[in-house]
């Protein structure tokens, strides 16, 4: 049995080669830019695995920092118990608004509906009345 590899060769401009090679110098566990390489590949094609019980129901967010100092500062000035806290109370701000937001146009969509349905039988009430007569 022989262990058979194969090469591949591939293209990167100055920038993208800098850009590993510092990446490389940061990370100690990768020895140079092939490891790198190689290493992102098999994480990027590795098949996706079921989220662990400790995952199952979380979701990850990524903020800008301008979002994460609007944050802090929230919780700086309304005392409020940490960033995790004003995270939820926004969220649930903006569900329970479009909840009514939604709520409002489905009311609006019905009462319309009752109208031109209404004005639709009288219409009909109308004509057959000017018919009997």
């Amino acid at each position: 049995m022989t262990n058979r590899e194969e090469r591949v060769t591939l293209r990167f401009s100055p920038q993208e080669l800098a850009q590993m090679d510092a990446f490389v110098q940061k990370k100690s566990e990768l020895r140079n830019r092939s490891n790198l390489i190689r290493t992102a590949v098999r994480e990027y094609i590795r098949p996706s695995r079921p989220p662990t019980p400790a995952q199952q129901g979380k979701v990850l967010i990524e903020i800008s920092e301008n979002q994460i100092e609007f944050i802090r500062n929230l919780v700086h000035k309304e005392s409020v118990f940490s960033c995790e806290a004003v995270i939820f109370k926004l969220l649930d701000d903006f569900i329970k608004s479009k909840t009514m937001a939604e709520i409002d146009a489905h009311s609006r969509l019905l009462r319309q509906a009752r109208y031109e349905n209404a004005a639709r039988d009288l219409d009909e009430e109308l004509s057959n009345s000017y018919l009997e007569s």
